[in-house]
């Protein structure tokens, strides 16, 4: 192949031209890529061949294969020579040193005037705009979007390709001070097969998010012994199959005499006790709530608990292999899924998910490695599974006194308060003339 690298849209250079000895590219899965450059310097006074801030282009026989700028530099003193070693940073690190804001609407408590300011107190996974009730509801590949489309209007030069199917609500999560990429971070924390890629061949460059099980699959021969030169532990990741997913999601809210009171809702799938159940406690308390938002929940909610249990119980997995090519043509990049031929019967190509490809470019050297997203440790891999549920409201007729009996014949209106925030069974709780039902969750505060 021929390699050439142009400088802040300047004529293609060869690498020999460039004095380059090494070049590395590193690409990874919802993370930074990265072109590495050893140059070997022997002139002390010569000006460096690349500074801060200049824009690079890889290009491989005429198919550009990155583009980044210079973000790195260091001097590296060996026995007989001294080396210069750049690193050029994909968007992503744009995307990292962008802080995350969205528009909020503030109410003067003394003139009751309202005035909308920009801020990075954010709410992930529900609309920022009161609609006069409440809040609305983002899906996952809602709020990515926003992130993508806030970065786009600061200036990040990017292009996004989003297509997240089957896509799912979150739980509403408070952040304060996230960069983009951290944000986007969070939305892969809520759908963890969530994979992306950059692509290089469009000006400016692609990111691409999709699910993993509607990535391509590619094949890779692990008997040609003149291609694959190691493998290391691979192997499926059993352990991060669980028997059973409980989430437990604690939301307050108000009557109309502003006692307030916290409801506890549920959802459940495969085993609910014991061990290999994973149980977590999602607590919401903090945010703003609104009666309006848990009585009519969002719409295609029940789909998603059989989606995410089928994908949470499709083995990860895990390890690298090392190939060795007479170059690196880039038949391989993070977000594949690959099917191993002449592999294990239990090397499933649906959870073999490349996470990040390091290609030594000279040497003709790539590196896969695969694994589960590294986005929270395994106590927390699961957060996002079935956090919703079939969103049944039952109603409870008649009063109902504080130890929660419900009497024959009503004496007074009622305000029915739905099930809290996008989940669990039939879990109601009434205000009979300002008086509180408790029907499930903890002991309330206030009158």
């Amino acid at each position: 192949m021929n390699w050439t690298v142009s400088r802040n849209g300047g004529p293609a250079q060869t690498l020999a031209g460039l004095g380059v000895s090494q070049i590395t590219l590193n690409r990874r899965s919802f993370g930074l890529d990265e072109l590495v450059f050893v140059v070997d310097r022997t002139d002390e006074l010569a000006a460096p061949i690349f500074a801060w801030g200049d824009t690079i282009a890889l290009v491989a026989d005429g198919v550009t294969r990155f583009q980044g700028a210079i973000r790195s530099d260091a001097t590296v003193e060996g026995d007989q020579k001294r080396q210069q070693i750049y690193g050029a940073w994909n968007v992503w690190d744009d995307l990292k040193c962008t802080t995350y804001q969205q528009v909020r609407t503030i109410t003067d408590s003394a003139s009751g005037g309202q005035s909308a300011i920009r801020t990075s107190a954010v709410t992930l996974f529900r609309s920022p705009a009161y609609n006069g009730t409440g809040w609305d509801s983002w899906t996952v590949a809602t709020q990515l979007n926003d992130i993508l489309n806030y970065a786009l209007a600061q200036g990040v030069a990017f292009q996004k390709d989003v297509n997240i199917t089957p896509n799912l609500y979150a739980p509403w999560a408070e952040g304060i001070d996230l960069g983009c990429s951290a944000a986007l971070l969070r939305c892969q924390g809520q759908m963890v097969d969530l994979v992306s890629w950059c692509d290089y061949t469009t000006t400016p460059p692609t990111i691409h998010f999709r699910r993993r099980s509607n990535q391509p699959v590619a094949s890779l021969d692990l008997t040609d012994g003149t291609k694959v030169l190691r493998i290391d532990n691979l192997r499926q990741r059993g352990d991060l199959v669980p028997r059973g997913i409980r989430f437990i999601f604690l939301t307050t809210v108000k009557n109309a005499a502003g006692a307030s009171y916290i409801i506890i809702n549920e959802t459940v799938a495969g085993a609910t006790t014991g061990p290999r159940v994973i149980v977590n406690t999602i607590d919401l308390t903090a945010l703003e709530n609104s009666i309006a938002n848990y009585v009519d929940p969002p719409d295609g909610i029940p789909a998603v608990a059989a989606d995410y249990f089928a994908t949470l119980t499709t083995p990860w997995f895990d390890g690298q292999i090392t190939l060795q090519q007479a170059e690196c043509n880039g038949a391989f990049s993070p977000g594949q899924k690959v099917q191993f031929i002449h592999g294990r019967p239990d090397w499933s190509a649906d959870g073999a998910i490349i996470q990040a490809v390091s290609e030594e470019l000279m040497s003709g050297i790539t590196t896969l490695r695969f694994g589960p997203p590294p986005v929270m440790p395994v106590a927390q891999f699961i957060t996002a599974a079935l956090m919703q549920s079939s969103s049944k409201k039952t109603s409870i007729t008649g009063v109902a006194a504080s130890t929660g009996s419900v009497a024959s014949t009503p004496t007074g209106a009622s305000t029915q308060i739905g099930n809290a925030l996008m989940g669990g069974g039939a879990q109601t709780v009434e205000l009979c003339d300002g008086t509180l039902v408790h029907v499930i969750g903890e002991a309330p505060t206030g009158s």
